[in-house]
Formats: C-alpha cells, structure tokens, sequence
C-alpha cells in the first residue's frame, strides 16, 4: 500500500543521517580528489620540465669548457662538476682544533635568558645569524688552479639556491656567563632579565667539497665565468639530479592517476545512483498511477452503487467494456426504461408499459401498482 510507504520514508531517511555522521559524503570526495589531481598535475609537470630541461642541459667536464663555449661571448647553459677553491676562503672562529675554510659561512648565535629565581631559565631566546659568502671556482678532481668561476652564493628569505642543504655544521660552543652578585641583586629585584649564556651555531661549505652547479657560463679574457647565480647548486651529481627529478615526477604522477581514479569512480557511482533514483521514482510513478486508477474505479462504482434503482439489471459487452441497459422485451426497440412496482423489474419502455392489458408485469405477473422511469 502507498501510504504506509510514505510513512515510513522519514524514519528510513532519519536512519540514514544518524547513521552517517561523520562520513565524508560523494560530492566531498570528488572535490577532494579532484582538488588534490590538479595540484599533483602540477607538480608532476614542474618536476618532468625541470627533469627534461636537466637531461638538455649538456654535461661538460672542467677539461673541455673552453671547446664547448662559445666565442662570441653568448652565454652558454652547461651543467659542471667539480671541486670547490678558493684564493681568500672564510676562516671559521669558534672550531675546535684546526680552522675550517669555507666559502659561504653562517654563524648563529642565540643568546639565553633567566628570569626571577636564581637558577630559572626563560624559553625566549634572540637569536642572530650573520652571513658571509666569497666567489670561489669549481676545479677538476685534481686540483689544478684552471677551473670556473663562480660568483658568491647568495641565499635569501625564501633560500631559493638551496644552500642551507649544503651547509655542514662544524661547531657547535656554548659560552656561559659569570653569575656575580650584582647579577643575583638585580635578579630579585626584577627589573631586566639576565643573559645567562651564548650558543654558538656555524656551519659553512667547505673548501674541497664536490659541488654540481648548472647555470650560464662564458668565456671573457682567457677565463670562464659564470655570468649569474646558479640555477642548481648541488652536492649531486648530474645523473643522480635527473633521476631524482624523475623520481619526484612519477611519484606525482602515481597521486594523479590515483586521484583521478578515485574521481572517475564517484563520478560512476553518482551515476550509477542517479540511475538507480530515476528507475526508482518511475516505478513508484506508475504504482502511485495504478493505484489512483484503482481508487477512482472504486469510487465511480460506489457513487454508482449508492444512485442505482433496486431491480435495474445491466449487462456487459462481449469485450469486457462499459455496461448498457437492456432492450424492451416488449417492442425489442427502445431501451428498458421503466421500473415497475412493486417487482423493481427493468425490462420495458414506458411507451410498451402504458400498453399494458392487464396492467401486470410480463416478468412476474404481478400487478403494477406504479411506474418509475429511469434516465441514461
């Protein structure tokens, strides 16, 4: 029946939302997948053009730069790997032992604070880094003078060249403070806080180290330059920079296609459910019709049950269609339309019972008493 559904089709909807609280719908899925697709799309074609332009960009040995340069003066891209020098390298200062050189040298010093309490300590701390950096040349594995000149890395807010990477911490000195009792007497009183102690934090790139550096380079003077900073500074070789490009692009490229798996499959399930709905509603259509067909059938009958004469009998069609009335029995002509009483009898025309001798029905003989005619 059509009413008990509709009953209960709140409380299955209720059901259905206590049930999934807290689960991530369709639709949230699809905008995740589909968000997180376009952002390893992304990605992935960074990674394979930066991967392409490393493979384009030629590797040439320290040895053959003068052969592979230009000599008009126009700038070449090449890809060069070599070991650091330096005429006035970067002496470290607080190494233990013997003094590191570098070429690009950090030194952080953080200084500690107590506040009241004679042996607290605050967790503010100030620190201050100051850089210092020197061009340096890029020499072939043996170590002769002849190399490439390299202008002094520069790392800004962002570190964009990746320096801090390749820096190597050499020392790390902790400079305690005398506590005297002018200290301990404005400790108590609290007017400032006391600088207890200085860490020392330097790190550097060292003289000697292998570095891989790809970038623009020209000859000016018997002398090969690098005009600008280096696109890539990198203790990596060049094989392993272009398999690790390769490496991050196919990872990213794996988080698409599996992103875009995940889209295409609630897409396929939205309409899968869409389907599922619209078969649903139409069968529910058609019971909804059927069951509105019968209800009107059974009204048309019912009204006609209750303005229906007793004694008026009806026949149906030989192909199960509306009923009529019968002919006069009488005549054969005209339609019974009159009711005798006391009988209730339906089988004469008014015409053929006014004709009546004797005045008695031709059905049951009884007499007619009165006569009701009956209109289509």
């Amino acid at each position: 029946c059509l009413i008990p559904e509709r009953a209960n089709r709140p409380h299955r909807k209720r059901r259905r939302a206590i049930g999934s609280v807290g689960m991530p719908t369709v639709h949230s899925i699809l905008w995740f997948s589909a968000g997180t697709g376009a952002l390893s799309w992304v990605c992935f074609k960074l990674y394979d053009l930066e991967a392409t332009s490393l493979r384009s960009t030629p590797s040439v040995p320290i040895e053959d730069l003068p052969k592979a340069i230009k000599q008009d003066g126009t700038p070449c891209e090449v890809a060069i790997e070599g070991i650091i020098a330096c005429d006035t390298p970067i002496e470290t200062q607080y190494r233990a032992g013997n003094q590191a050189s570098c070429v690009y040298y950090t030194l952080t010093e953080i200084a500690h604070y107590a506040k009241l309490g004679l042996f607290g300590w605050s967790e503010e701390e100030k620190p201050q880094t100051s850089s210092h950096s020197v061009p340096f040349r890029l020499v072939p594995p043996g170590g002769e003078s002849k190399g490439v000149s390299v202008p002094a890395l520069i790392a800004d807010e962002g570190d964009s060249q990746g320096i801090s990477g390749l820096l190597t911490v050499l020392n790390d000195v902790t400079v305690r403070k005398k506590f005297t009792f002018e200290d301990f007497v404005e400790q108590m009183r609290g007017s400032r806080l006391m600088q207890r102690s200085s860490q020392y934090l330097e790190s550097g790139l060292e003289v000697g180290t292998p570095l891989t550096v790809v970038g623009p380079v020209v000859k000016r003077k018997n002398d090969i330059k690098m005009v600008s900073q280096p696109h890539i500074v990198s203790k990596k070789s060049c094989y392993e920079l272009v398999r690790d490009a390769e490496e991050r692009a196919q990872v990213w490229e794996y988080v698409f296609y599996g992103c875009a798996g995940i889209a295409i499959g609630c897409v396929a399930y939205m309409g899968y459910q869409y389907v599922m709905d619209y078969y649903s509603r139409r069968i529910q259509r058609q019971r909804i019709n059927a069951f509105r067909e019968r209800k009107h059938r059974r009204d048309q009958e019912r009204k006609y049950a209750v303005h229906k004469p007793k004694g008026v009998d009806k026949t149906t069609d030989s192909k199960g269609g509306d009923e009529h009335q019968k002919l006069c029995v009488v005549c054969q002509e005209r339609t019974a339309n009159a009711v005798l009483m006391d009988c209730r009898h339906l089988y004469t025309c008014t015409e053929c019972t006014s004709k009546l001798k004797p005045r008695n029905c031709p059905i049951c003989r009884r007499p007619i008493r009165k006569v009701i005619r009956v209109f289509n």
